[in-house]
Order: structure tokens, then sequence, then C-alpha cells
């Protein structure tokens, strides 16, 4: 996947999400320019986002899949806003999301 040059001139970073039910070690083998899933990119403009969270859905009273991407796009702002844009958004808590869809292996 490459960036146009609109892309490359604003700096923007775009958030892609791995396709529901794909394993750690998909996700792992999709990266980079010859990657197997939606993540076959090595642009460091790009945020690979895996797995998909687990969201409470009082209308059916069920757990449902989300995107992580929404939840990382609204975390990055809301550490820009409180921290500023120099500030690293990670390790900071993600709100509202109670559960993950899948494990990532410790080791």
């Amino acid at each position: 996947m490459s960036l146009s040059p609109w892309q490359r001139s604003w700096a923007p970073v775009t958030y892609i999400d791995a396709p529901v039910g794909t394993t750690f070690a998909q996700a792992l083998a999709g990266r980079g320019p010859e990657g197997t899933i939606n993540f076959n990119t090595s642009s460091d403009r790009v945020r690979l986002c895996y797995p998909h969270v687990k969201v409470y859905d009082p209308v059916t009273n069920t757990e449902r899949l989300e995107p992580l991407s929404q939840r990382a796009a609204g975390l990055r702002a809301r550490v820009d806003l409180d921290k500023g844009y120099w500030w690293s958004s990670s390790n900071q808590e993600i709100l509202g999301s109670p559960a993950w869809s899948a494990s990532c292996p410790r080791d």
C-alpha cells in the first residue's frame, strides 16, 4: 500500500484494522510490503490495529466486536489535547474497551 503525495506532504497517520478473525500469526505475517493481509505496508505513518475489541451492546445485551482503529484514533486525539502532539500514545489507557477479541503471546 502506498501513500499518495498529499498524504506524504501533510504527514497524517492512517489506522488500518486487521480483518475480523485474523490470528496473531496471520497479523505478524501480514505486515510489510509483502504482507498477506491488508497490513501490507512499511510506512511509519500507518498504525496497524490488531485485534478487534469486544464492547457491550446495550440494545442486544451482548458483546460485539468493534475495530480497534476507532479507539486508537480517539486515544491519539485525547493524548494530543491533554498532553500535546509530541506525547506518545503508547502506555495510555484505552477507555471503554472491556475485552480483546484475541490474546497475543507474551514470549
